[in-house]
């Protein structure tokens, strides 16, 4: 599983290569051998609609995704989105930046193709 300080410092680098938007969003994928995430921030915003994520503004880590954990590690993805909801959470303690985007955005989280979840 990915260490929380490196989760910390690609969501630092991610957040300023992305700029500003309405919300944010960790889309997980399930990989051949891993679990992947990306990152990214939308036009908009509406809770009610769930297709909001797909209102794109700037995606970080589409091309080159970073591993949470390799697929031998961790089989099933509610034992994944689990354990990410906890990283992100420890991640807020290690980078003021998120801190600061969490305070004053929406941030989501949660696979491709599955339901979302919300950090705050």
């Amino acid at each position: 599983m990915i260490k929380v300080k490196e989760l910390a410092k690609w969501i630092e680098r991610g957040i300023k290569e992305l700029g500003d938007g309405e919300a944010f969003c960790f889309n997980l994928y399930e990989d051949t051998d891993e679990w992947t995430c990306e990152l990214l921030n939308t036009n908009s915003f509406d809770k009610n609609d769930s297709d909001w994520v797909c209102d794109e503004k700037n995606i970080y880590s589409r091309n080159n995704p970073l591993s949470i954990c390799k697929k031998k590690e961790v089989k099933d993805f509610q034992t994944v989105l689990d354990s990410f909801k906890k990283l992100l959470n420890e991640s807020l303690l290690f980078s003021n930046e998120f801190k600061k985007l969490a305070n004053a955005k929406t941030i989501a989280y949660g696979f491709v193709d599955g339901d979302l979840r919300y950090l705050n």
